[in-house]
């Protein structure tokens, strides 16, 4: 039996350990189908089918009515959305798009709505697992910016800012104290900027954002990754990041810390989560595992883990059609398997849309 799967944002630079997960399965026969707002993109040419689509993120309806028809013309059995704004697309959307006959494998939409609004996502985290929340506040004006920021400790300490509402990493930024100029010119470009910079343009906006303050995690950065059915998590399995920035790591130690699990068991029962959960923690002064990011999807690295016998976006391929799951009781090379990523090049004749190799 052969079944048809549908993969969204199939251009990112990680899809490709995504899609051979679920393609080489070592169980069943895949029938790939990929869909991107972008083309060309290298994973385009390593799946059975291709279709460009629009961008959720800047056409709901026209997205939604994309992946309708594809849905449709594929005969598609089982959708995994990748992104935030796929994801909560398609859940919003899931009784329309499953007519087709496929099944969503996505959490309910609610439940993504409330997870990626960082204020209502850290509040619940808090609430019901206050071991891995940080410190965190949000802020409406620069009344509020200036208070916050002294809350945690400025001018004496960093903090992080991001937006209330925001995606893949984007807009997060640390704050300093002061700007090191000897650093900025013997560091690559990071993430970091001076509070007097941040202070002048906070100052200066007509209509100030919500924003999310956070206290600065100085240790290491651990991302965890669940698979879960009605809130219940049945594997959580994690790597430490040696390498790399927080939306790329390109070095990682594989681990099960049975902490970090506890307390991802608790948050995913609480939202109700299903299928694949991203969580990120980064360790505080006091070597304490704190929540601040969550990511309810298929998340960059979530393949990572086969090399200790947990394919995770497979288990939600089968477990979409009804089929049997299981993981092992024990991980084999666990704590001693390093991940490293590494670039390679695909070359493709743009007259003949054929790719080719050196």
């Amino acid at each position: 039996m052969t079944l048809t799967v549908l993969m969204s944002m199939i251009g990112a630079r990680t899809s490709h350990s995504l899609l051979e997960a679920i393609k080489n399965n070592d169980d069943q026969s895949i029938e790939l189908i990929g869909v991107d707002p972008v083309s060309p993109v290298p994973g385009q040419f390593t799946i059975d089918e291709f279709e460009k689509v629009r961008a959720s993120y800047r056409n709901e309806s026209g997205y939604i009515e994309d992946v309708n028809r594809i849905l449709d013309t594929y005969d598609v059995d089982v959708m995994l959305p990748c992104g935030n704004e796929d994801s909560l697309a398609v859940a919003k959307h899931k009784e329309q798009l499953e007519r087709t006959g496929a099944v969503i494998a996505v959490s309910e939409y609610e439940a993504l709505k409330t997870a990626f609004d960082k204020y209502q996502m850290y509040s619940i985290i808090s609430a019901e697992a206050p071991e891995a929340a940080p410190e965190f506040y949000l802020v409406h004006n620069y009344d509020e910016f200036r208070q916050r920021a002294s809350d945690l400790g400025y001018p004496a300490n960093r903090f992080v800012m991001k937006p209330r509402l925001g995606r893949g990493g984007r807009g997060v930024i640390v704050v300093e104290p002061e700007f090191d100029f000897d650093e900025f010119l013997t560091t690559k470009p990071t993430r970091t900027f001076s509070f007097d910079m941040i202070d002048a343009q906070l100052q200066s906006m007509d209509e100030f954002p919500e924003l999310i303050l956070m206290e600065y995690l100085p240790g290491d950065v651990l991302s965890s990754y669940s698979y879960c059915e009605d809130g219940d998590t049945v594997v959580t399995l994690a790597h430490r990041r040696l390498w790399g920035t927080a939306s790329n790591t390109l070095k990682s130690r594989i681990e099960c810390p049975t902490d970090i699990n506890r307390t991802v068991a608790k948050i995913n029962f609480s939202f109700g989560f299903e299928h694949n959960i991203n969580y990120e923690f980064a360790l505080d002064d006091e070597g304490i595992a704190r929540v601040f990011d969550l990511n309810p999807r298929l998340a960059a690295s979530t393949a990572v883990f086969r090399c200790v016998g947990v394919n995770f976006p497979y288990l939600s391929v089968r477990s979409a059609m009804g089929q049997e799951i299981s993981v092992p009781d024990a991980f084999d090379g666990i704590n001693e398997t390093i991940m490293m990523r590494h670039l390679t090049e695909m070359y493709l004749n743009e007259r003949t849309g054929d790719t080719f190799e050196l």
